[in-house]
């Protein structure tokens, strides 16, 4: 999550590596870019874009953070691809949500205070 007016981005150009099954890296120099862009819309909200292309094979999505209040943090991504003429589509989300309380049985002592429980599904 980003506070309200702030911007995390990477925009990057270079050449595409591979390695081959000795481990020796080569280079082929075909121009690859990559680009993400992330912009704290609210303090509860940070959206974005990513974009990845060879100039042939192409990837793009969106991504949203959203804080739930205390319920939680809600993350959503979609995205697309071609490559070598194949099209894919990705969707996800994932819920996270971390307390300091942990929940316990009713005949146990009171949980430490400085211990953290935390959820995560994706």
């Amino acid at each position: 999550m980003l506070a309200t007016g702030l911007h995390s981005y990477d925009y990057s150009f270079g050449v595409r590596r591979s390695q081959d099954a000795l481990g020796a890296l080569h280079y082929n120099g075909k121009p690859v870019l990559m680009a993400s862009h992330r912009y704290g819309y609210a303090d509860w909200l940070t959206p974005g874009l990513g974009l990845e292309s060879d100039g042939s094979d192409l990837r793009g999505g969106v991504t949203a953070d959203m804080l739930l209040g205390n319920m939680g943090q809600l993350g959503l991504v979609t995205a697309t691809s071609r490559r070598q003429g194949v099209s894919g589509q990705q969707f996800q989300a994932d819920y996270s949500y971390a307390s300091t309380k942990l929940p316990r049985p009713a005949s146990s002592t009171p949980a430490n205070p400085s211990t953290t429980a935390a959820y995560t599904i994706h």
